[in-house]
């Protein structure tokens, strides 16, 4: 649903309702929502629903930095999906798309969390996806917790 109310605006969309997609991209009468609630369902096959409503309500990307960033993004929701599936965790992850202001992209969990600290001085293989996203999205965020995890990727700047 598309809100009016300025800052307030906002939109969701869940897997299964495509046709919405160029709908939400769209401005409205409102002008466009700021951010924008992606659901995805705990499977794989999500990840490809979630990237192609992330292309069409976000500014292209060059050829350079459109497969670093949607890669990142793959990465991280791929984590979360395993997480729900592996410890079956209802709910499902979803995507936050900020469109106003500075421009990001949050995934968000409902998952047991980690401690992300731990993970980023790991020498092991645990963590070495998210140490590799951190070095292709300079400035990624992790806020964890036992009731789930926020990674915050902003927008690569000068996105056409």
């Amino acid at each position: 649903m598309i809100t009016p109310g300025g800052a307030e605006s906002s939109a969701e969309l869940t897997q299964g309702s495509e046709e919405r997609v160029a709908c939400v991209a769209a401005s409205t009468e409102f002008g466009p929502a700021p951010s924008l609630m992606i659901q995805l369902d705990n499977n794989f096959d999500a990840i490809a629903y979630g990237r192609v409503v992330l292309r069409q309500v976000l500014p292209p990307l060059d050829d350079v930095q459109d497969p670093l960033f949607f890669g990142v993004v793959t990465e991280i929701v791929t984590n979360a999906i395993e997480e729900h599936r592996r410890y079956s965790i209802d709910g499902p992850v979803r995507i936050r798309v900020i469109v106003g202001g500075s421009p990001a992209v949050e995934v968000i969990d409902v998952g047991r969390g980690f401690d992300a600290t731990r993970i980023a001085e790991s020498e092991e293989d645990l963590g070495r996806g998210l140490s590799i996203c951190r070095s292709v999205v300079p400035g990624m965020e992790i806020e964890s917790s036992s009731r789930g995890t926020i990674v915050k990727l902003p927008y690569p700047a000068g996105a056409s």
